[in-house]
């Protein structure tokens, strides 16, 4: 796997993507390439359980739509213990080359700084992650924190998973991808599978997913998102698949919104 990948929690929030660097917004809001001007990426072995990465990258200032040159850093190391558990290391570096009168003080830089386990038991019956991340910026007082817990237990009939992550108001990853900040997200799901025999069918799998997104707080507005499904999976011995699903889903919009994106003039109503 790339040492520079895996991180974070799924569909959550990837403290690092590297796809992320040279993309940038102009200013109407729009995403555009941003020209990368050189750089290096090393990656290797210290010796059987120590993998190290190291990628820095420059990219272009651009006076036309106010966006300044950077260096990005990234530093990442792997550290194999027990069985086939990891401890990683991860350390992400945003800062602009020289001072802009268009740059915000507080776009100066964002650092960020995490530790993870990744805990794989033998016989791969027990899995999950554990992590920890602190984001840094000229701000002061901030609550940068972003931390969280999936643990997964898979049997050939069970899998039963438990996940939660809470990203505090002011995390931030300029070079990575965020579903929210300021929210946490619990996540559990059962699956039970049955293996029915002498039948065209390899098995029959049924589940229930959750999750929720909400604020630790007491006010109204704390249930951002309530959802889950309840699929039935039938796969066949060549492998093909048929699912039948029900899904129920909310979200709680805190502003007007156009999901279409062609209707701006009729937008959703917020605060609901």
């Amino acid at each position: 796997k790339d040492i520079f990948s895996n991180f974070g929690a799924t569909r959550t929030t990837n403290p690092f993507f590297t796809r992320r660097v040279g993309l940038t917004r102009d200013l109407e809001g729009n995403i555009i390439q941003n020209k990368i001007l050189g750089g290096f990426r090393l990656s290797g072995k210290i010796n059987n359980n120590l993998k190290i990465g190291v990628l820095s990258m420059l990219t272009e200032e651009d006076f036309l739509n106010e966006i300044p040159s950077n260096l990005n850093t990234v530093v990442s190391l792997h550290q194999k213990v027990f069985n086939s558990s990891a401890i990683k290391f991860l350390f992400i570096n945003r800062e602009i080359t020289k001072d802009y009168d268009f740059v915000d003080k507080n776009d100066t830089f964002n650092r960020l700084v995490g530790l993870e386990y990744d805990l794989i038991s033998k016989g791969n019956l027990w899995n999950g992650r554990f992590f920890a991340y602190n984001s840094f910026s000229p701000l002061k007082k901030e609550d940068g924190f972003s931390g969280g817990v999936r643990l997964t237990r898979e049997t050939r009939k069970h899998k039963i998973n438990f996940e939660y992550s809470y990203l505090g108001d002011d995390y931030r990853t300029d070079l990575g991808i965020l579903r929210r900040i300021g929210a946490s997200k619990l996540a559990p799901y059962y699956e039970y599978t049955i293996f029915p025999k002498k039948s065209k069918l390899n098995n029959i799998s049924f589940g229930f997913y959750y999750w929720l997104w909400f604020k630790l707080n007491t006010s109204s507005e704390n249930i951002l998102e309530n959802n889950f499904n309840i699929p039935v999976t039938f796969t066949f011995n060549n492998q093909s698949e048929i699912q039948i699903m029900f899904r129920k889903t909310s979200q709680y919009f805190g502003k007007n919104f156009d999901p279409t994106a062609i209707n701006k003039e009729n937008p959703l109503p917020g605060n609901q």
